[in-house]
């Protein structure tokens, strides 16, 4: 994670992310601009934030966001039993750093503040997509996602989720 901040303008497709904060598991949904829902994702592990199933507006898994054990905070994204994103974060000096590691050929890194949901994600450079959470006790865990044109919107919201796993880990 970076800490400066991408100003530059994007045009993209805006969604808003629905956290629900009183639920047994995770649960996430995601609306486009006219309020369809487009996509939902699902816990379903034995532990609160164990599994996750990212899935398409049928209902159907189309990623799995799983959280890996171990002394370090790591979540994978995956797709048909493959590690498409592995999150993990790592502590440099004083301060926590997430490490996006990925088998495509492609370099995902995030800008930010991803502790307060105000951050870009950046693919090869390329600003991919723009998060936000909107301010307020009542819309807490909302998040306004603007995502870039030509960009995949399943694996960045994949992303986005594994964030959110490992900044409210202790937390639920």
């Amino acid at each position: 994670m970076r800490t400066g901040t991408t100003s530059s303008p994007m045009r993209g497709t805006m969604y808003k992310v629905r956290q629900q904060l009183f639920t047994i598991h995770q649960n996430f949904e995601v609306f486009d601009a006219t309020g369809t829902k487009t996509m939902s994702a699902h816990g379903n592990g034995l532990r609160v934030m164990d599994k996750i199933d990212l899935c398409d507006e049928q209902g159907t898994p189309v990623l799995e966001i799983r959280q890996r054990p171990g002394v370090r905070p790591h979540v994978d994204v995956k797709s048909n039993g493959k590690t498409l994103l592995s999150i993990g974060e790592r502590r440099v000096g004083l301060k926590d750093r997430f490490v996006i590691e990925t088998p495509l050929p492609a370099k995902f890194e995030i800008d930010g503040n991803v502790w307060s949901t105000r951050y870009t994600i950046t693919i090869n450079s390329e600003l991919a997509a723009q998060v936000m959470m909107e301010p307020g006790l009542v819309k807490a865990d909302t998040y306004d996602v603007l995502i870039a044109e030509g960009k995949a919107p399943r694996i960045l919201f994949g992303l986005i989720i594994a964030i959110d796993i490992l900044t409210h880990k202790g937390k639920r």
